[in-house]
Parts: structure tokens; C-alpha cells; sequence
């Protein structure tokens, strides 16, 4: 795969996830509806991990990329 593709797929995986855990912070902080806020905050707390473990894949298969590209 190109460099160039993967950082705008990092970018983007790393956007979301980080969107993701700030929403669910805002909820669990603020409680705008109540108890059923807590339990969003806490169920959006864990699934904005995969997105950022997504991009730590990514961007190990970066450096992969540019050392190959360096050694050709």
C-alpha cells in the first residue's frame, strides 16, 4: 500500500477515535440525561479504542513502508 493512502487512513482512525473520547468524556462529566448518559459515556469510553488501536497499526505499517523505501 502507498505511504500516502495509509496517513489519510491514520488521520482519519485517529480523528474518529479521538472524537469518540471526547464525547464520551463530555457524557460521563456533564450527564445530560442522566444515569442512561453514564452508561453511553462508559460503552463509547471503550469502543473509541478501536479506532486509536487501528491507528497504531497503521502507523507501525508506516514505518514499514518508509524503511523498505529507504533500503531500496
Amino acid at each position: 500500500m502507498e505511504v500516502g493512502s495509509l496517513e489519510k487512513t491514520y488521520r482519519k482512525l485517529i480523528m474518529s477515535g479521538l472524537l469518540l473520547l471526547l464525547t464520551a468524556f463530555a457524557l460521563l462529566i456533564f450527564k445530560p440525561t442522566g444515569t442512561s448518559s453514564v452508561a453511553l459515556g462508559a460503552v463509547l469510553f471503550a469502543v473509541s479504542f478501536l479506532p486509536l488501536e487501528l491507528a497504531r497499526r497503521v502507523a507501525a505499517r508506516i514505518a514499514v513502508e518508509m524503511r523498505e523505501e529507504g533500503k531500496a
